[in-house]
């Protein structure tokens, strides 16, 4: 049985890069997912900035298992009337900032030495999966999936809801939007709860082999319509993981809190340690 490796986005816990390391410290958590500092993107860190986290990290002991990059989170077009921004990065931007902040998500995977990079699958302007996108971006595709096997680091799309790919028929059918084999899913299960509600445990197996081992968790109230802290919503997780475990055939498995509450990172941890105590399934 696979050693389940546990991780937080940092910036959940606290937008202090030592605060966050702390908690993972106190946590006895190995690895930890980065995605802003200090309110700021990676992809707008500057040269000290990286140095500085990567000491930080260093002295702590602390792994990165990933970059939670806002790559290919825009629009096709840079003259898009959308003023859709998140996380400091606009969705309407020039070619040429895709550009930069590529080669500046790869660097910071690189300086940190993170198991794997996680991008999106374009701002969607329509309610189905838009294959067009990909074939349009491709030379951008292309140059990235290029550095990331030079580098041997993993690269992931995040099913999201307001991307092309974010149902759990994108998950299925991957392979024909995205063709590049070097490039693989990281599932979110909250975020397909968010979209369609509950999905079978057949689709879910019919999705894995394009299905990465990592994964990011948050609950979601169906009632409420939000995220909540892990074990307070509707998901199943019990079921999903025993599911995910029993027929997947990765070599590493990453699950990551993600919960989009403030100040649920250490109860959804808690909560997650006791259903994976509970499954027999050991964890680090």
């Amino acid at each position: 049985m696979d050693k389940i490796n546990l991780s937080i986005i940092n910036d959940e816990v606290s937008n202090d890069i030592k605060k966050a390391i702390n908690f993972c410290i106190e946590n006895k958590l190995k690895f930890i997912d980065i995605r802003t500092i200090n309110g700021k993107n990676i992809v707008n860190l500057s040269e000290r900035e990286i140095s500085e986290l990567k000491l930080n990290l260093q002295q702590a002991g602390i792994l990165v298992s990933g970059i939670s990059s806002p790559l290919f989170k825009w629009f096709q077009h840079a003259e898009s009337n959308n003023n859709f921004t998140e996380f400091g990065v606009s969705g309407t931007v020039s070619d040429e900032e895709k550009i930069r902040m590529i080669d500046k998500s790869l660097q910071c995977a690189i300086e940190l030495k993170a198991q794997y990079l996680r991008i999106f699958s374009g701002l969607r302007m329509q309610e189905e999966c838009d294959p067009l996108f990909f074939q349009k971006e491709i030379t951008l595709y292309n140059r990235l999936v290029n550095l990331c096997r030079e580098s041997e680091i993993e690269l992931l799309i995040e099913n999201e809801p307001v991307c092309n790919i974010h149902s759990m028929r994108d998950l299925i059918n991957f392979r024909e939007y995205v063709k590049e084999d070097y490039i693989n899913i990281l599932l979110d299960i909250g975020n397909l709860y968010s979209c369609e509600g509950e999905f079978s445990k057949e689709d879910l197996i019919s999705s894995l082999p394009n299905i990465s081992g990592n994964i990011h968790l948050k609950d979601f109230s169906i009632k409420k319509e939000e995220f909540c802290i892990l074990g307070q919503g509707d998901i199943p997780y019990s079921e999903i993981l025993k599911t995910f475990m029993d027929n997947h055939n990765k070599k590493k498995i990453f699950l990551t809190i993600e919960t989009h509450c403030k100040d649920g990172s250490l109860e959804s941890l808690n909560n997650l340690k006791k259903l994976l105590h509970n499954l027999n399934l050991q964890y680090q």
